[in-house]
């Protein structure tokens, strides 16, 4: 393995027939003592600038600065892109997996808490609006902790992202039909 260092890089994102890739310049060491193999030259490209090189890659900016962080900005088809890249490691394609489960199940979950909430604060047997009020506070604050705290079940290798993302919606569902027929008509 060589370690390139360059003055100035710069990505180029594929275009048509063209790979992506970093173009760096004033490359040390130099190009021409670089040994590449035939696989190596495929990825490790020498440019019209003897001092430049361009390396093929799939990694972009985005995914090495903030590349968590920066997945809840990315569209759908992008974020499977990602998931499925070779060029993200395990725990990465862990946490995106868990983020592309979370978009369809927090519209899912909000809905589900207007589900709870109106039936809290109409119970039969309410004791007053205040306390109706803050008891549903309470058990919306419980459904959002519950959002948070699975969040931190695949990093620990607890439960698989899947699982984890999918888990509030188990406890809440029952939980909003439940409360369904407290409602006073």
């Amino acid at each position: 393995m060589i370690n390139l260092r360059a003055d100035e890089a710069k990505y180029f994102s594929p275009y048509k027939k063209r790979p992506g890739g970093w173009l760096l310049k004033n490359v040390q060491p130099p190009p021409e003592t670089i040994p590449l193999t035939q696989k190596g030259k495929r990825y490790v490209r020498r440019t019209k600038r003897s001092a430049n090189v361009f390396v093929v890659s799939d990694i972009g900016p985005d995914m090495i600065y903030k590349a968590n962080g920066s997945s809840r900005f990315l569209s759908t088809p992008e974020l499977l892109r990602r998931i499925n890249s070779p060029a993200i490691d395990a725990n990465s394609a862990r946490e995106l997996e868990f983020d592309l489960h979370m978009r369809f199940i927090e519209p899912l979950l909000a809905g589900l808490m207007i589900a709870i909430s109106i039936p809290i604060i109409l119970e039969r047997e309410s004791r007053g609006m205040i306390l109706a009020a803050g008891k549903c506070g309470f058990w919306l604050f419980v459904i959002l902790a519950s959002t948070y705290v699975v969040r931190f079940l695949p990093a620990y290798h607890i439960s698989e992202p899947v699982q984890a993302a999918w888990l509030p919606l188990f406890f809440v569902v029952p939980f909003a039909v439940w409360l369904m027929d407290s409602v006073e008509t």
